[in-house]
């Protein structure tokens, strides 16, 4: 997991973004966190040798979360450990997919 340090930071000083967004595939842009239109949105990439269920999600509890995927089965496993960790709402959508997952937890509470 990469990405984290900034959000635990800003939870540690009782901020909270309106948003964290979950990457289940590496990004093309190292250089994301100093892009002015992002800096309020963390981004947290989860890398492919990470094991989801080890993940420490404690700096999201009661967040609303963005999360965005190529496999169905990361992706339904990272929204199973959000949704355990407490998110607040988890959004999740499968990228690339000829039918692609949507998740919100929003429309099953």
């Amino acid at each position: 997991m990469r990405g984290q340090a900034p959000l635990i930071a800003m939870r540690r000083q009782g901020m909270r973004p309106v948003l964290a967004r979950f990457e289940l595939d590496p990004m093309r842009w190292r250089d994301w966190a100093n892009w002015q239109d992002w800096t309020d949105v963390p981004l947290i990439e989860i890398e492919p040798a990470d094991s989801i269920r080890r993940l420490d999600l404690r700096c999201i509890v009661g967040m609303p979360v963005l999360v965005c995927g190529t496999s169905r089965e990361r992706l339904l496993a990272m929204v199973e450990a959000l949704k355990a960790a407490g998110a607040g709402r988890v959004i999740a959508m499968q990228d690339g997919a000829a039918d692609p997952l949507r998740i919100d937890t929003a429309e099953v509470q």
